[in-house]
């Protein structure tokens, strides 16, 4: 059902642990339907798979040499073989434990190539600061918190 990209380039685990911990916590959705391919922009920034063992979703990592973030997203998304895909960031995280089933239970929204939901954004600028965009706000900025239809 989702594919989620996100990719990584020389951030630590202790950023996006938080992402990968709050994925894991997500309630009422089906962790079969998930799977999340983590783009290393650069082979030499991969994680260690002991990371992602125990999780209830598959992690598939993928190294690509250092192209910057569009060409790990485009990676990504060549990896991508479910009907829908998300963007996230390393240092994102859902908004709460129900953000992923929120999102998923539009599905399969047959008339819409594009989605999005709440997210939670940290804010990398301010140390300890933490936005929360709701409503729609700042929604088309951003190419991560939505949902695109692959073929799209």
């Amino acid at each position: 059902m989702l594919d989620i990209i996100i990719p990584h380039y020389n951030e630590p685990w202790s950023v996006g642990r938080k992402l990968f911990d709050i994925l894991a916590l997500q309630r009422d959705i089906d962790f079969a339907d998930i799977h999340v391919i983590l783009v290393n922009d650069g082979p030499e920034h991969a994680l260690p798979d002991s990371f992602f063992t125990d999780r209830p979703y598959r992690v598939e990592q993928i190294s690509i040499p250092h192209a910057g973030v569009s060409a790990a997203r485009n990676a990504g998304l060549r990896a991508a073989t479910r009907e829908w895909v998300m963007f996230c960031d390393f240092d994102d995280t859902f908004a709460h434990v129900y953000a992923l089933r929120d999102i998923l239970t539009v599905l399969p929204a047959p008339n819409h190539d594009v989605l999005w939901g709440e997210m939670l954004v940290e804010d990398g600028r301010k140390p300890g600061v933490v936005n929360v965009f709701r409503d729609g706000k700042l929604n088309s900025v951003f190419t991560h918190a939505k949902l695109y239809r692959r073929e799209f």
